[in-house]
């Protein structure tokens, strides 16, 4: 029994010494059976993994077939060895979720080096893909087209074309010389003989030397290679820039192709040169490559190095104002890059809303209007957000110079907030003020600084969002204690309506929002007024008592306004105005004075020696105390006479029906039928 044990003590020594000794120079183990420094190692495995990957077999020796144990008994498998994890989700070593072809896939068609490639994969699945160590074969989901998918596997889904080229040897195993393709694949190849070292673009598996000849011709024109190089990656039939990295490198230098792109596009590959990459239209121009090509665009353009020319260096120097922030996702218009986070189609809408169809967003992507850059912008900019409505749309140049196009100059996209007010906020001489470091807008025509009597807060911050909470009370009195121009004292009515027809029915808004705002002043008096105002009504009274509400009755020599939103001094045109005393004939002909009785005021003024106020016989006597309508065929109105006509009397403007004149002479200066004998006017 003691030589028993004894013997089988040895044969055990032996074999471990065996074993010991071959591992040496297979295996690498020391003396004492245990592997050399550095054979397991955290994060990227030391040197276990390539030792294992040249001869598996040797392995499975000590660690057993299935590697989960063996006579050593250590398992690969081991959740915790020495404070490392190994491969812990099994024997298939994969991570949770390895089964989605996004996760296994990627790794699969990766550069083949380490544990990416296709052949990697021979190791645990056998050189047909059909075996496994674990339990699970590729077969069993790709079906007899493993590794790779079902065809067609140059589609636009699970497709070849985004495979790293070294992995071409491994797809020699079943496509060499054009075996195993679909008549659509192999009706693109070309004709010439499938020789030399496999590659994908060599003519030795499916491509020719180039690897375009089933694409456009000739591919070395742009309209060709240049359209699918920019088309939207993924999109059927095209490509993408990254498709482009797949053969040329990742820096276009030359790859696996050894074709660089730099002897026809230069620097600035894989694009043409800035002048052309720039333009707004056409294959060459950035405007045309989908968003998708961004994740290469970023390669070149970081936030670190922006390899931007002047003057889209300068104007993209800064963030948030300009553009490149390093803490957002790559993308073409969240400032990752040139561009900000609002884009439409033409001009200005490019990088600004109008706020008519999408809401205004700043150039970061903020839409809150308490965002400094946002702020009142939508009021602004689309009246119909306004409850109630306000005013009509503003136009971006009251507040900005904006540039004829859409081009980088000037201050334009300079990476700051440049306020340059427009006429209507300087209405009545003002000097407009913005102040960036508060936002406050002030010393404005818009929000009331002209108006007398009353307003809250004639002097609003930008980004305000409860600016308006007092409604009309803000920017005037609600009604004002006194009229614009301080002539006269206002009504104390709150029914603005009746006086200003553009307010709406419950006088807190307009149903003409145009006319609020707008320079000038719209208001009725004790009648309906609209503006400009010509014809009869515009007096809004028989004696003119309704226009001192806005209006100002200077002397003969008052002059017009030349300030836009002033109201204008009736005399400046009525050289004879006398409100409240004479009716409407007396604002250019004579007083109540020069006549027996006012209802027939408006006779010509004895000594007056001007049109139209020269006597000539209207003050004869008689003359006097006949209707005008005698010799005048002129009633309320009429286009030959009256507050539209300031011309000259002339034959038609004497007789005619309605009146006792069939005709007047004006070289003569008679009529027919001569009432007075010869005599002349």
């Amino acid at each position: 029994m003691i030589m028993c044990k004894s013997v089988l003590i040895i044969f055990i020594l032996m074999a471990l010494f065996g074993c010991s000794n071959g591992s040496n120079t297979s295996i690498v183990l020391d003396s004492t059976g245990k592997h050399p420094a550095n054979w397991l190692v955290p994060l990227d495995g030391g040197n276990h993994p390539v030792t294992y990957l040249t001869s598996p077999e040797k392995c499975l020796e000590c660690h057993g077939t299935d590697l989960k144990g063996g006579v050593s008994n250590v398992s690969c498998f081991s959740a915790d060895r020495n404070g490392i994890t190994c491969h812990a989700q099994g024997p298939s070593g994969h991570p949770t979720g390895w089964n989605n072809p996004s996760a296994h896939g990627a790794h699969a068609k990766a550069a083949a080096t380490g544990a990416n490639g296709i052949a990697f994969c021979k190791n645990c699945h056998g050189a047909d893909y059909s075996k496994v160590l674990g339990t699970k074969s590729c077969t069993g989901c790709h079906g007899v087209a493993a590794p790779h998918p079902p065809k067609p596997w140059f589609g636009s889904a699970s497709t070849h074309k985004n495979t790293d080229t070294s992995n071409a040897p491994a797809c020699a195993a079943c496509h060499t010389n054009r075996a195993n393709l679909s008549i659509a694949g192999a009706a693109t190849l070309p004709a010439t003989a499938m020789l030399g070292t496999t590659g994908c673009f060599n003519n030795t598996l499916c491509h020719g030397a180039m690897g375009h000849s089933s694409d456009p011709q000739p591919w070395s024109s742009p309209a060709n290679h240049g359209a699918r190089a920019i088309a939207e990656p993924g999109a059927a039939g095209n490509y993408g820039l990254a498709t482009c990295q797949q053969c040329h490198g990742t820096d276009f230098s030359g790859g696996n192709v050894k074709q660089s792109c730099f002897p026809c596009h230069g620097v600035p590959a894989p694009h043409p040169k800035r002048a052309d990459w720039t333009l707004k239209a056409g294959v060459l121009s950035h405007v045309a490559a989908g968003e998708g090509n961004i994740s290469v665009c970023v390669s070149c353009h970081t936030t670190g190095t922006k390899n931007l020319a002047e003057p889209y260096l300068t104007r993209f120097a800064s963030s948030p104002a300009g553009s490149f922030v390093s803490t957002v996702t790559p993308g073409c218009f969240n400032t990752s890059t040139c561009h900000g986070d609002v884009r439409k189609t033409t001009n200005c809408d490019a990088c600004h809303s109008t706020a008519t169809s999408v809401p205004f967003k700043s150039m970061v992507g903020a839409t809150a209007a308490s965002d400094t850059k946002v702020g009142a912008h939508v009021k602004h900019l689309n009246a119909s957000t306004q409850a109630p409505a306000y005013s009509s749309n503003i136009a971006c140049s009251e507040c900005h110079a904006v540039p004829g196009t859409p081009a980088i100059s000037g201050a334009h996209r300079n990476g700051t907030n440049d306020i340059a007010f427009g006429t209507v906020a300087k209405t009545g001489s003002l000097i407009p003020t913005y102040a960036a470091s508060t936002g406050v807008c002030a010393n404005t025509y818009c929000h009331g600084t002209t108006l007398t009597g009353g307003g809250s807060n004639k002097s609003p911050v930008w980004n305000q969002t409860n600016y308006l909470v007092a409604g009309c009370a803000t920017c005037h009195g609600y009604p004002p204690t006194s009229v614009r121009n301080g002539a006269a004292t206002h009504s104390t009515s709150s029914s603005c309506s009746g006086c200003h027809a553009h307010v709406n029915a419950t006088n807190n808004g307009f149903s003409d929002p145009s006319k609020h705002i707008n320079g000038t002043i719209e208001a009725s008096g004790a009648a309906s007024h609209v503006f400009p105002n010509p014809g009869s009504s515009h007096k809004g009274s028989s004696n003119g008592t309704g226009c001192l509400g806005c209006h100002a009755f200077g002397s003969s020599t008052s002059g017009y306004p030349v300030t836009s939103g002033t109201p204008p001094d009736c005399r400046a045109c009525h050289l004879n105005a006398n409100p409240g005393t004479d009716p409407q004939c007396s604002d250019c002909h004579g007083s109540a004075a020069n006549n027996n009785s006012a209802t027939l005021a408006g006779r010509p003024v004895a000594g007056g020696a001007t049109f139209p106020n020269r006597p000539g016989q209207h003050n004869r006597s008689e003359h006097v105390g006949r209707a005008c309508t005698v010799c005048h065929p002129f009633t309320s109105g009429s286009p030959l006479h009256g507050w539209s006509n300031r011309t000259k009397s002339t034959a038609a403007q004497v007789g005619g029906a309605g009146t006792s004149i069939n005709s007047w002479n004006p070289v003569t200066k008679s009529c027919s039928p001569v009432c007075h004998g010869s005599e002349k006017w």
